[in-house]
């Protein structure tokens, strides 16, 4: 199951340690000065060694691909139809959603006019659930941005207008078997007229018959942007001065009733074989330097942590580097776990615990040659599917964005421990792995490009 931040526009996600949220998670207890950088733990709070992969240690990604990997199967140039796989249901069905062509042209005059379709593929071709189009009135075209399955439900989030990080979501459910779909949940149903922040990027997963994903919520009376000693807390409220907010985990039943708020202070979560993982920041103890101080900025660690009834475990922490560290982008990137395994990046370096083997795999930017000449390396997307890890990073920041910059699209293997890279023409925005199914999206400023090759194993 896929769970990354960004799934298309690379956004900076704020997260704030709340008192109504767990515990938050410590480092184990010793009279060792704090720790900096990225720490992984494993069960019982010893920071495991990062076994850092070099290029000699490498292989060609193209060798393994069944096609052309610089082919694309639709760009928004051509306006090409495309299906979008997302998940698999089982050994014969896959989730998938369908674009059409007029929401192609439409993109193009900077609208977006037709909603996709949410369905299944199999050996068949792609069967479409009831559409959802109809199901908001007075909505304009919505793109679908994340799909998952459980006890025989298909969940999804599709956001109005092509942007996957629009704070005008919707949660949609469909009955796989029968096909009917009905309306979960809305942007609206959490706050009313005033402008909406941004959707934070983790993708909805169902749980014990509800229904669970991450959005900021408004701001409860007694809650404010600043902590006891007036400095800002580590997020803020882009969605407007009307509108401050604070990142939550909220849930609906199935059908969508009892939609409520069940962690105020987590910007994510995570269903690993460890248990249910959240992802939030906590203000450190340590001086910031005179311009965080004076711009009411304070150090910030963010963790991935196993929360239980009394306590949190601590998986991955980033630590401050720098006093006034205070973003989640800046110190987690892009996050995804499934299974066993955990996969952050911080810049363009990935991170990989793995709790079968406590191993924890760092692989940094500087082992891809392009990356050599690149002016700050990005990792835009990440994802986790069975004992494999694929990323993109892009060679340049989002806002320096340079025609000549190099990208890489990465594997990583955990069970053959090996590292796979290809060089890619355009900025990649989003990647996932389907089984052997490899999508990945690049973005040159004005074209969309979607390409997918299957992984030979």
């Amino acid at each position: 199951m896929r769970t990354s931040l960004f799934p298309a526009v690379l956004l900076p996600i704020l997260v704030v340690g709340a008192c109504s949220a767990p515990a938050s998670p410590s480092a184990p207890e010793d009279s060792a000065p704090q720790p900096t950088g990225i720490v992984a733990y494993d069960h019982q709070n010893r920071p495991l060694g990062w076994d850092i992969i070099r290029s000699d240690d490498m292989l060609n990604l193209a060798d393994s691909l069944d096609s052309d990997p610089a082919t694309p199967i639709s760009d928004s140039e051509r306006c090409t139809d495309y299906i979008t796989l997302f998940e698999s249901i089982d050994d014969t069905k896959t989730l998938a959603a369908s674009g059409v062509e007029e929401a192609c042209h439409t993109l193009n005059l900077g609208t977006w006019g037709v909603t996709d379709q949410a369905g299944v593929v199999d050996e068949d071709g792609f069967t479409a659930f009831a559409p959802t189009a109809d199901l908001v009135d007075n909505d304009s075209g919505r793109r679908i941005t994340a799909m998952t399955s459980g006890q025989g439900y298909a969940v999804w989030q599709e956001t109005v207008g092509p942007h996957s990080n629009s704070g005008d979501w919707r949660i949609f459910a469909a009955d796989i078997n029968s096909g009917d779909t009905w309306l979960v949940a809305s942007a609206r149903d959490l706050w009313d007229s005033v402008a909406l922040p941004p959707h934070l990027g983790f993708e909805p997963t169902v749980q014990e018959g509800r229904i669970q994903w991450v959005v900021p919520v408004p701001l409860e009376d007694g809650e404010a942007p600043l902590d006891d000693n007036g400095a800002l807390l580590p997020w803020h409220s882009n969605g407007g001065p009307e509108s401050p907010w604070v990142p939550a985990l909220v849930s609906a039943d199935i059908v969508g009733a009892d939609l409520r708020v069940d962690a105020r202070g987590v910007a994510g979560v995570l269903h690993l074989s460890e248990g249910r993982a959240t992802v939030r920041s906590e203000v450190v103890d340590a001086l910031p330097s005179s311009d965080d101080a004076a711009g009411g900025l304070r150090p910030v660690s963010t963790s991935i942590a196993v929360d239980t009834s009394s306590t949190s475990r601590p998986l991955i922490t980033a630590y401050p580097e720098r006093a006034g560290r205070h973003t989640l982008n800046e110190g987690m990137g892009t996050v995804d776990g499934s299974g066993d395994l955990l996969a952050v990046s911080a810049a363009g370096d990935v991170y990989l615990r793995d709790a079968a083997t406590w191993t924890a795999w760092k692989v940094p930017a500087a082992s891809f040659t392009p990356m050599l000449t690149a002016t700050g390396p990005q990792v835009t997307d990440i994802a986790v599917e069975g004992t494999r890890v694929v990323w993109v990073v892009a060679g340049a920041p989002q806002n320096q964005a340079q025609a000549d910059a190099p990208h890489v699209l990465a594997l990583l293997d955990v069970r053959t421990r090996t590292v796979s890279w290809m060089p890619v023409e355009h900025r990649p925005i989003q990647v996932d792995l389907v089984g052997n199914t490899l999508h990945w999206t690049t973005f040159d400023g004005t074209t969309h490009r979607q390409y997918q090759a299957s992984v030979v194993t």
